[in-house]
């Protein structure tokens, strides 16, 4: 372990394990989060509910990195995710659609959405950076279109 100049042990060594201070911070952001909510903030209901909105996003890291490892990227991607989403709730809450034949509608729906970007990007040549930017700002828009720019819910199980 060599020290660079102007930077002692302590330096050095933190340095040399970033990760175990990435923890260490997390640790004390957690604690003074526990303190401010006076106990909430690690109640077993609190962090359920954070896994469960966490779930969502670790699905959406796993595609998204199938994506960057061969070099491409995907702007599109919450906002396909918002427009699959309004299509289920308004099916399944609105027109009280079954919610199997809901999910099977949502994903029909990301697999033509997939499609035509996939499409836009292999067969006509477009950057992929282009297509997805283009699909993020229209399938938002479609979102709310579904939507009617209000919320749907409860959802039925």
């Amino acid at each position: 372990m060599s020290i660079k100049k102007g930077q002692g042990k302590v330096g050095s060594l933190l340095a040399s394990n970033r990760h175990l201070m990435l923890i260490v911070i997390i640790a004390v952001i957690g604690i003074i989060f526990q303190f401010t909510t006076k106990g909430m903030f690690l109640s077993s209901r609190n962090l359920g509910t954070l896994f469960l909105q966490f779930s969502v996003v670790g699905y959406l890291t796993i595609g998204v990195v199938f994506i960057m490892v061969t070099r491409g990227i995907d702007l599109s991607i919450a906002s396909d995710i918002a427009l699959i989403a309004a299509i289920g709730a308004v099916l399944n809450v609105d027109m009280g659609v079954n919610p199997v034949i809901v999910l099977l509608v949502m994903l029909i729906a990301a697999m033509l959405i997939a499609a035509v970007q996939g499409f836009f990007v292999a067969a006509v040549g477009i950057p992929a950076f282009v297509v997805t930017l283009a699909g993020q700002l229209t399938l938002r828009g479609v979102s709310l279109l579904v939507s009617n720019g209000e919320e749907h819910a409860p959802i039925s199980s």
